[in-house]
This record gives structure tokens, C-alpha cells and sequence, in this order.
């Protein structure tokens, strides 16, 4: 069975992604395609990026990076979940991204974004740019959940019920590009050389 982590992008008080991610994964396990798993950055603790560990001349402590690269190299893709704070995502969910990178290698990542009547548009377009930079399949399918204060004001199912046929949309497209992308990465291609 695939592995897909879903991935609160925000560590703010007051943060409404993990209301959205619990919500994505009730709905998403509800299609039985696939295993589910809910990795909140603000429960995670990474320290901010310290490229001297990246580079392996610095000997911080590193638990929650060792932590965070074994969660992203066991999954077969990914669903992040971010607010569009000024017209982008999260210093958090960056410095998440860039603590890892050959783990992302060729999978597949959805982005299920929200915020004021965008939707979190702008966050997500950003997100799909440093995707293909870390040599992933950012999926065209997209959650975008606009006016997110109202929608969650009282009853948060009842404000997100519009959304939930897109949920199995992006599911759908994801199982996919993971369950290609996952044989692709079994079997590579092996090009003559000349």
C-alpha cells in the first residue's frame, strides 16, 4: 500500500491547517486507497536550517531532522497544507523542505492551501516552484479552500462540505503519480552511454 504524508505547514497560534489536514485525511482514508499519515511541523520542533549539519561539519543535536528525513523518505508522496500569510507560505514549512532533499526525489506532492478569497492561490503557486526544484511531481490538481475564517467559524465539516467531492479529485491523481513514480524509482531506466 502507498504512503502518503499530509503535512501541516503552519506553526502559528491559532493555525487552521490542522482542522483542514485532520479533515483531508478522514475524507482520504475514506477512499481506502492508501495509508495516511499526519505530520504537524508544530508538534515536529526542527530547528531553524543550519546548512554547516546539512553539509555534515556541525554536530548539533539533530533528532528532529533525523526524525523529519526518515518520515519524508518512507513516503511515496505528499499532501501539504498551507496558509498563504502576504501572499506566500510559512517560513516553517520552508525551512521543513529545505532540511531534506534527496527524500523528496521523484514523488509527488498535492497542495491543499487556504486563506482569504484566493484561497491560498498564491501560497500554493509558490510551492509548486520549489517542488520542481526539489525533483518532485507537483500534481495539477489543487484544494483550494477561500474565505477560511468564515468557513470555520462554527461548524468546520459544514464549511468545508463544498470541497469535499475535490478531495477524491486529488486523491484520485496523486494515488497515481505515486504509484508510477514509486516504479519508476524501483526500476530505473538504465540509458546507453556512448
Amino acid at each position: 500500500m502507498l504512503e502518503f504524508s499530509v503535512i501541516v505547514g503552519s506553526t502559528r497560534y491559532g493555525r487552521r491547517g490542522r482542522i483542514i489536514a485532520d479533515w483531508f485525511i478522514d475524507h482520504a482514508r475514506r477512499l481506502e486507497q492508501a495509508h495516511w499519515t499526519l505530520i504537524d511541523l508544530a508538534e515536529l520542533c526542527l530547528p531553524c536550517i543550519d546548512f554547516e549539519y546539512v553539509a555534515g561539519t556541525n554536530s548539533h543535536p539533530v533528532e528532529a531532522v533525523n526524525k523529519w528525513k526518515t518520515l519524508v523518505g518512507h513516503s511515496d508522496g505528499f499532501v501539504w497544507v498551507t496558509p498563504e500569510y502576504n501572499h506566500g507560505y510559512p517560513a516553517p514549512l520552508k525551512n521543513a523542505l529545505d532540511h531534506v532533499y534527496d527524500e523528496w526525489h521523484r514523488k509527488p506532492v498535492a497542495i491543499v492551501s487556504y486563506g482569504g478569497e484566493a484561497g491560498g492561490a498564491r501560497a500554493a503557486e509558490q510551492l509548486r516552484l520549489v517542488a520542481c526544484e526539489l525533483h518532485m511531481a507537483p500534481i495539477q490538481a489543487a484544494l483550494l479552500i477561500p474565505s477560511i475564517q468564515q468557513r470555520l467559524l462554527d461548524d468546520p465539516a459544514a464549511g468545508l462540505r463544498d470541497r469535499e467531492d475535490r478531495v477524491a479529485n486529488l486523491v484520485n491523481e496523486l494515488v497515481w503519480w505515486a504509484a508510477t513514480l514509486k516504479q519508476g524509482r524501483e526500476h530505473p531506466l538504465d540509458w546507453p552511454t556512448t
